[in-house]
């Protein structure tokens, strides 16, 4: 993002954007659930409304650079 907005300042909040769960996830565990049907994540409509908003706005945004 800095690449292609050179002028514009952007902040990391909280110093970090690395998860550590997210750090334990390996490629082959994606590959498995995938091809497997292994593990289902289920999330209450009104949070997946919201992350769905928020995914369709970023590529909106991101269309109009």
């Amino acid at each position: 993002m800095k690449r292609q907005n050179p002028n514009k300042n952007f902040y990391i909040p909280g110093g970090s954007m690395v998860c550590s769960n997210m750090k334990k996830t390996t490629l082959k565990d994606v590959y498995e659930s995938l091809m497997f049907d292994k593990n289902q994540i289920e999330v209450e409509e009104e949070i997946r409304v919201k992350a769905h908003t928020s995914l369709i706005n970023m590529h909106t945004l991101s269309d109009k650079q």
